[in-house]
């Protein structure tokens, strides 16, 4: 029941949000933005940047050590462990997954 509760809850806020939405942000309304506020409202802050080079990073480490151990003949991919690099290949990483890369650092 509880879930149902906040089902609604979030539909209903969604619907209030996003109900207005085409007036105030109109196609029009975007192109009449200037150069420097379109950038500021589409850029990637420096915190994502940050993590995403960070994440790239141990990624890279990851697969250096899965390819020695490959080489090795001494390691076989699991599933999970194939499509956790999957996943992070394909930019599609949950935020439990992140949070078990960030145990890496």
């Amino acid at each position: 029941m509880k879930v149902l509760i906040d089902d609604f809850a979030i539909l209903g806020t969604e619907h209030c949000l996003l109900d207005g939405l085409p007036d105030i942000f109109s196609p029009d309304t975007v192109m009449k933005l200037d150069e420097r506020l379109t950038r500021d409202i589409a850029a990637e802050s420096e915190d994502s940047r940050t993590e995403r080079d960070r994440t790239i990073k141990k990624l890279e480490i990851l697969e250096a050590g899965l390819q020695t151990l490959n080489r090795l003949g001494r390691h076989k991919l699991s599933g999970r462990l194939d499509t956790f690099i999957q996943a992070l290949h394909s930019g599609s990483v949950s935020t439990h997954a992140r949070t078990k890369l960030t145990k890496f650092q």
